[in-house]
């Protein structure tokens, strides 16, 4: 999902969400993955660019602040298939210390 950065649930609770963090080196990937749980804040930053903040990190990624929020809910959709799929008994998902509602694009 590299190319189409498309968020992959690993398991129960953790899914990955990929962004652009940098100018690729050489053959090296300019790829980062975060846990879509561990997201408290999406900031936009400036044009085409945006700081994730997690508990104790702040990341810049080249995108921009609607496309962070899209990825957020894109997991979010992911993870309900998932759970549907992999782990019907459970009754509840962990969401992210951030609302999607509180994260509204303005």
């Amino acid at each position: 999902s590299k190319k189409q950065l498309v968020p992959v649930a690993l398991s129960y609770g953790y899914t990955l969400i990929p962004f652009v963090t940098r100018e690729p080196i050489g053959r090296q990937t300019r790829n980062g993955w975060i846990v879509a749980k561990e997201i408290t804040n999406i900031q936009r930053y400036s044009s085409g660019k945006t700081v994730i903040s997690l508990d104790h990190h702040e990341i810049l990624v080249h995108h921009t602040k609607k496309f962070c929020f899209d990825q957020l809910k894109n997991s979010k959709c992911i993870e309900m298939y998932y759970s549907e799929i992999h782990e019907p008994h459970r009754q509840q998902w962990p969401v992210s210390s951030v609302s999607l509602h509180g994260l509204a694009y303005s």
